[in-house]
């Protein structure tokens, strides 16, 4: 992200699944090239581990869906697929997900 002038911020992809962010002369990665953890799933659509499927998941399962890991070190994309056999999170997973959320069976 760059700010040319006040208020006017634009964005910069340098890489697969890497940005930059940059305000002023601070330039910091938003999204890291690491996938996030592999950890197995205990609770299917409780992408932070927390213990319950609520809207604190909703940013970690875009973030799967979208880029394929989280910058939220607590966020396991594994939570987020509900296919099988398990390939990734995409956007077959998207409509269990929301079941998940709103409490049905995924």
């Amino acid at each position: 992200v760059n700010e040319t002038a006040p208020g006017d911020i634009t964005s910069q992809i340098i890489e697969p699944l890497i940005a930059t962010e940059t305000s002023g002369a601070a330039e910091h990665e938003v999204f890291p090239p690491t996938p996030a953890s592999g950890a197995a799933c205990d609770l299917p659509g409780d992408m932070n581990s927390d213990g319950m499927v609520n809207g604190l998941d909703i940013q970690g399962f875009v973030d799967c869906l979208v880029y394929g890991s989280s910058p939220n070190p607590d966020v396991v994309c594994a939570c987020g697929d509900f296919d099988d056999p398990p390939n990734g999170v995409d956007t077959n997973d998207i409509a269990p997900f929301v079941d998940a959320l709103l409490g049905g069976s995924p």
